[in-house]
């Protein structure tokens, strides 16, 4: 962001004699010492801009396509070529057409996982929702299904629906992404932490999204599973030392309490 007004972008180093490069050498000093005052305004700025690039992205992918758009001439093809045999076309054109369409397949669905991510950070749920769901409906007619994208993908659409009240919505794709990370875990056979406390996190958020319901005992349930990827979690605890106030079970809640004392 604002790198139109910075001196080293309108000129390079080996166009400059040794006065200019002495300037330039002077200017980077000084803009250096200006970061720190600031390092919040450009944080900022650099979440707009890269906004504004996938926006930029989807509309040139929305140019190659002008009769409907990109994501619906996509999915509309996907469907067309599910219903019908391929006769029409040599395998040389079926190549070529699907290295072409993968590409910019690839491309728009980086893209939406990108704008989604950005817009959760800039706290514009309604974005990060409609890029999520935008990016599904891609990974959705890709020929080789990306479990680990389209996880991300549900679980940035959850994240969004949850921060907007919509907790059945967000429920149902939480429960989408576990079932796609439990299928890479059973894949991959060893687990990584990351991915335990993602799963962890996941059912936390279910749990506090079936308390805001009331429904109290499948909450507990969620927690339990929750414990089940992370033992301890720090969240997980709380939410179930809530869940059994709220009920008005204290024995179960101070059971639960002396145990996790016992670890320290």
């Amino acid at each position: 962001s604002g790198i139109d007004k910075d001196i080293w972008a309108g000129k390079s180093m080996l166009d400059c004699g040794p006065e200019d490069a002495d300037h330039l050498l002077e200017s980077k000093k000084e803009n250096e010492s200006r970061h720190m005052e600031t390092q919040t305004l450009s944080g900022s700025l650099s979440l707009e801009s890269g906004l504004r690039a996938t926006s930029n992205v989807l509309f040139l992918l929305d140019e190659a396509r002008p009769d409907m758009g990109f994501i619906a001439a996509i999915c509309s093809e996907a469907k067309k070529k599910s219903n019908t045999d391929g006769k029409a076309q040599t395998e040389a054109d079926n190549e070529d057409t699907m290295s072409a369409e993968g590409s910019l397949l690839a491309i728009g669905q980086t893209t939406l996982l990108c704008r989604a991510y950005l817009a959760l950070w800039m706290n514009n749920w309604a974005v990060a929702q409609q890029a999520g769901l935008d990016a599904l409906k891609l990974l959705d007619v890709g020929h080789v299904k990306d479990c680990k994208s389209i996880s991300i993908a549900h679980t940035y659409v959850a994240e969004s629906c949850f921060r907007q009240g919509k907790l059945k919505e967000g429920m149902e794709h939480a429960m989408h992404a576990l079932e796609k990370q439990d299928e890479l875990a059973t894949r991959n056979q060893g687990e990584e932490n990351m991915a335990k406390a993602l799963r962890c996190a996941m059912c936390v958020n279910v749990a506090t999204a079936r308390i805001s319901m009331g429904d109290t005992q499948e909450a507990i349930h969620s927690i339990h599973k929750a414990l089940q990827y992370v033992p301890h979690s720090r969240e997980a605890i709380r939410a179930l030392l809530f869940v059994y106030l709220k009920q008005g079970n204290v024995d179960k809640a101070l059971e639960v309490l002396k145990r996790e004392m016992k670890r320290f």
